[in-house]
């Protein structure tokens, strides 16, 4: 199998409606139709004969899953890594797991994932951490976030206070931009300190390479970027770390015969990994992780610059210009304060989604409403100029 074109040719092998114009990938993913068909393929043999299925044939399919993804990531060992097959944030399996005791400081950043953030917050109500948060207003350069963290970790150790762990996002979700997580992992491993990496966004967006990131935590999700059914997690677990992490909910995690690391194993749906083969073959036939990456970064640049001159407005980029990937945030036209972010959230998705078939993630940042737009290979700039029209529209009517 070999597809040579990009754009809207591919829309039909995806499970999208014909009228709907898709630029909120980010938020759900999507996964070809063959896709689909493959994982009803291996439930339906979960039911066809039961206790021979999920002992010895189906062990061997999802070992060979997690050699496939350690690959794509660079991991030496699979066993390093572990194929979740939850619904709720992997950062906040890693965080429930970890031992912290209670002098241990965290630091995360105010763009922090709201999951991720709720349930740091939990944790030092319950007096297991105290958090330091550093407060990022986009857009901002990679060299002002690395300074601030920087300066924070220097500042707890002036004060003769340790500081355990910091969470760090190689994706921000809202807006939609690039951190420096790479920098960012470096330089706390020089103070010693853990590293956790929320890489939501990163798998099939960018390159991940765990040898030379090196991170202690890595968590990304399959479904969002990667074409895999919801919901799919990976979590990698570095050496010098395992230690740290115990009973989890793990598929593949370690030797499949270690019972204490594997619960319920017969009673979860794990079809979702046994699809990697066949998604990581159809990139492949796309022209790989480069032609993509490539495709969907250029379209999302072309894209928000056609959005951002029909509005009126801009993008959002840095002096560095590092932030766009296949995400690009563009201002919208309206005050600050036309509705409070809850009411504005309904309205405009409501309006977006059933008066104009269209839905992208609108956003409250840094006193200015914004949209961020997903670049997909079955996207073109004719979706752009939809969304265009579309968030015009939309725009004057909450306006009037």
């Amino acid at each position: 199998m070999t597809i040579s074109t990009f754009g809207r040719g591919l829309r039909s092998q995806f499970l999208l409606e014909p009228e709907y114009i898709p630029l909120n990938h980010a938020s759900f993913g999507s996964y070809p139709r063959f896709i689909l068909q493959l994982r009803v393929d291996y439930q339906s043999r979960v039911n066809q004969y039961p206790n021979r299925w999920d002992h010895p044939e189906v062990i061997s399919l999802l070992q060979d899953s997690r050699k496939r993804i350690a690959n794509f990531i660079h991991c030496k060992d699979p066993k390093d890594i572990a194929l979740v097959p939850i619904a709720v944030s992997g950062v906040t399996t890693v965080l429930q797991e970890f031992p912290f005791d209670r002098r241990d400081k965290v630091i995360y950043f105010s763009t922090t994932s709201t999951s991720t953030s709720h349930f740091l917050k939990h944790l030092e109500r319950r007096g297991q951490i105290e958090l330091i948060e550093i407060d990022l207003h986009y857009p901002t350069s990679n060299a002002m976030i690395i300074k601030a963290l920087r300066m924070t970790i220097e500042s707890h150790i002036q004060k003769g206070s340790k500081v355990c762990m910091v969470v760090i996002d190689a994706f921000i979700s809202q807006p939609g931009v690039r951190f420096p997580f790479e920098a960012a992992v470096s330089l706390v491993k020089k103070y010693g300190i853990l590293s956790l990496v929320d890489g939501t966004h990163a798998l099939g967006q960018i390159p991940i390479n765990m040898e030379s990131l090196d991170p202690d935590f890595f968590v990304s999700d399959l479904h969002n970027w990667l074409y895999l059914p919801r919901a799919s997690l990976v979590i990698y677990v570095s050496k010098r770390a395992q230690n740290h992490i115990h009973g989890f909910p793990f598929i593949c995690c370690h030797d499949m015969q270690r019972k204490p690391m594997v619960l319920d194993f017969e009673m979860m749906d794990y079809s979702m990994f046994l699809c990697v083969g066949a998604a990581l073959k159809f990139r492949k036939a796309l022209g790989g992780e480069k032609a993509i990456q490539r495709y969907c970064h250029t379209l999302a640049i072309q894209g928000g610059a056609l959005v951002a001159k029909v509005l009126g407005t801009e993008v959002m980029e840095n002096d560095e210009e590092t932030l766009i990937a296949n995400m690009v945030n563009v201002r919208l036209p309206l005050a600050s304060d036309i509705l409070n972010e809850a009411e504005m959230e309904s309205e405009f998705a409501h309006k977006m989604v059933y008066e104009r078939h269209c839905l992208v993630s609108g956003f409250k940042h840094n006193n200015a409403w914004w949209v961020r737009l997903s670049a997909q290979i079955y996207n073109d700039l004719d979706d752009f100029r939809g969304a265009a029209k579309a968030l015009s529209a939309v725009c004057r009517d909450l306006s009037e």
